[in-house]
């Protein structure tokens, strides 16, 4: 077509730092000669804090799927599970499917409300929680003891709560 719209370019500065940018060109005529408009935009340092999130995204995963300790996202508004890992879904005996999506109420992991509600009050009053003992029911129906400790976090703009629950039942 005879132009370009923020294609990302690398290039080379006179130090020999690698820089990126979108690079726009526009053909014009300027006192009847045939030029062009060039526009370079130096997104580098986006595209560092980019790839720093990514990296840190990736680190906190990798973390959250390999711990030995339950942990769970869910929204702090509806209880709703946003993700588990797989110590939740091995302790507590159920499938991704069938906890993503659903609250402990929905699936019955909840034994007594009135500790639940008291810990909820304190989390949304102090923001975190730590080593509250809690009873829960898996899904063979067992009874399990466990410490849980939960903090509120911001996922996309919606307060939601990471939960790490350690089986304390032996």
């Amino acid at each position: 077509t005879g132009r370009l719209n923020k294609e990302e370019i690398k290039s080379r500065e006179k130090s020999g730092e690698i820089k990126t940018g979108l690079f726009s060109a526009e053909p014009i005529e300027l006192g009847g000669k045939k030029c062009m408009i060039l526009v370079i935009t130096d997104i580098t340092e986006q595209v560092k804090a980019k790839e720093a999130l990514r990296e840190s995204e990736e680190k906190f995963s990798k973390a959250f799927q390999a711990s030995p300790i339950s942990l769970s996202i869910s929204r702090l508004s509806d209880g709703t599970f946003l993700e588990v890992n797989e110590s939740f879904l091995r302790e507590k005996g159920y499938t991704r499917e069938e906890v993503i999506g659903h609250s402990a109420d929905d699936i019955n992991i909840r034994i007594n409300q009135t500790v639940f509600n008291n810990s909820m009050q304190m989390l949304q009053e102090k923001g975190r929680i730590h080593n509250e003992q809690i009873q829960y029911r898996t899904k063979s129906g067992r009874i399990r003891t466990g410490l849980m400790s939960a903090e509120i976090i911001n996922i996309g703009n919606e307060a939601c709560m990471l939960i790490l629950n350690n089986d304390i039942t032996r």
